[in-house]
């Protein structure tokens, strides 16, 4: 995210704060369920299947659904280890 800030002729502090969404994952049926926050809607769902560096981040291209103020992703469980994060695109 982008603020133009408007900086006047005298001295003065700006403080900034930002707050990390979370990701919540519930596992049931052969499925892993995502959600996280919808304030935090520009922000993109990613994968990676280790993360051991040089870790591959790929976007997840299955679009969330929205629901009671959170975005929601069912994905299939794979027989695969499976890493996901949040980031801006």
């Amino acid at each position: 995210m982008a603020y133009n800030i408007l900086v006047p002729g005298t001295n003065a502090t700006f403080t900034a704060s930002y707050l990390q969404p979370s990701l919540g994952a519930d596992f049931s049926a052969g499925s892993v369920n995502l959600s996280w926050p919808q304030w935090a809607g520009a922000m993109k769902l990613y994968s990676a299947t280790n993360l051991s560096p040089p870790v591959f981040w790929s976007p997840v291209a299955v679009e969330p659904a929205s629901s009671n103020g959170f975005f929601n992703v069912q994905l299939p469980a794979l027989n695969e280890n499976l890493f996901y994060r949040l980031q801006l695109p």
